[in-house]
């Protein structure tokens, strides 16, 4: 598994660690497909974008995920907003700022419901923001929104 520490995720304009860290460890990890964020993370991201979900906000999710809201009025193409990040902190030249799509998270399930494959990482042992104990997944379905290279002798 490779690590490295995601600055400022955004959506919407909203920087989602907001009053809590610049950074957040992140581990890629090909074993599942979904993002997986910590629950605060997620419950932050989950006011920010427009999703119906199967349980309550702050809730433990048990493995469910939450599907796009979709709007009949809305225009043909994306309507979920990307999330917006950096891998190095803010610094003169701004470092260039990555965008991971939502809406190619997006997947049909068996009986034809969309799905959005980002999970709330109940798993993690605290439920308060702490880098320690929780960190974000890339799993092998965000991974592919992105173009990814990895040193394998550096482990960069």
């Amino acid at each position: 598994m490779h690590e490295f520490l995601l600055y400022r995720p955004e959506v919407c304009g909203v920087d989602l660690l907001y009053n809590t860290s610049s950074n957040w460890l992140t581990v890629i990890d090909t074993s599942g497909p979904c993002l997986t964020l910590p629950p605060f993370l997620f419950d932050r991201l989950r006011t920010r974008v427009p999703l119906d979900c199967p349980f309550e906000p702050g809730e433990v999710s048990l493995g469910r995920l939450c599907s796009p809201k979709r709007f009949p009025s809305a225009k043909a193409g994306p309507t979920l907003p990307p999330l917006h990040f950096a891998l190095e902190d803010s610094q003169e030249p701004e470092p260039p700022r990555l965008h991971l799509a939502l809406e190619r998270l997006v997947f049909q399930n068996s009986s034809g419901a969309e799905l959005l494959c980002v999970a709330r990482g109940d798993n993690y042992q605290a439920a308060a923001a702490d880098m320690t104990s929780s960190h974000i997944a890339l799993g092998s379905l965000a991974l592919a929104g992105l173009y990814t290279v990895v040193n394998l002798e550096n482990y960069t």
